[in-house]
């Protein structure tokens, strides 16, 4: 058997997003992949102005602080060469990614991490007004 690799520029980010801690009658992976399954096929049509072959993955993950811990989820986006993206491709659907899953999710934050840097994505609603860069909390 005979193999074939291509390769391309490692470019991986990361988004990380908490569930709400309400129980509630639909779990909530079932939320988050549904509206990952949506916006990788909105992306993905023929004129939504984005290269076709997006494709993340969904982690279930633990957040653990000193007050206890909040299930939450990764959703993963990487340069697969089968389908090459720009750094700056990646970044905007990591950025879209957060916005969508923070609002499906019923959250105030989430993360989106790179390569370089990590960026808090907050609802504007959710800054303190004394505290605009810290939320007065240790919950997720």
């Amino acid at each position: 058997m005979n193999f074939l690799f291509s390769s391309e520029p490692t470019r991986s980010f990361s988004v990380w997003v908490a569930c709400p801690d309400s129980v509630q009658p639909v779990p909530w992976h079932i939320v988050a992949r549904n509206a990952l399954k949506h916006y990788c096929g909105v992306v993905n049509t023929p004129n939504s102005g984005h290269p076709p072959g997006l494709c993340v993955t969904l982690t279930h993950t633990e957040f653990v602080h000193k007050d206890g811990v909040c299930h939450g989820f990764r959703i993963g986006l990487a340069n697969y060469p089968k389908f090459p993206k720009h750094e700056t491709q990646l970044i905007h659907h990591a950025e879209k990614i957060a916005e969508l899953l923070i609002e499906k999710l019923e959250q105030d934050t989430a993360l989106v991490e790179g390569p370089n840097y990590t960026t808090w994505v907050r609802r504007m609603d959710s800054i303190p007004e004394a505290h605009p860069k810290i939320k007065e909390t240790t919950s997720c």
